[in-house]
């Protein structure tokens, strides 16, 4: 189970990380967090 949590916490790691994803997302040329909420939440732009 521990495992499991392990990997899931990276999975999410990797997909909030959209201010990265110029970086290692094919045909992704800018990719920018524009607005972060108390929540944690945020709005983004992209561009492919």
């Amino acid at each position: 189970m521990a495992k499991k949590a392990v990997f899931l916490s990276k999975l999410f790691d990797v997909v909030a990380a959209v201010d990265l994803y110029h970086g290692f997302v094919p045909w992704c040329q800018r990719s920018d967090i524009v607005k972060r909420f108390p929540d944690g939440s945020f709005d983004a732009e992209l561009e492919i």
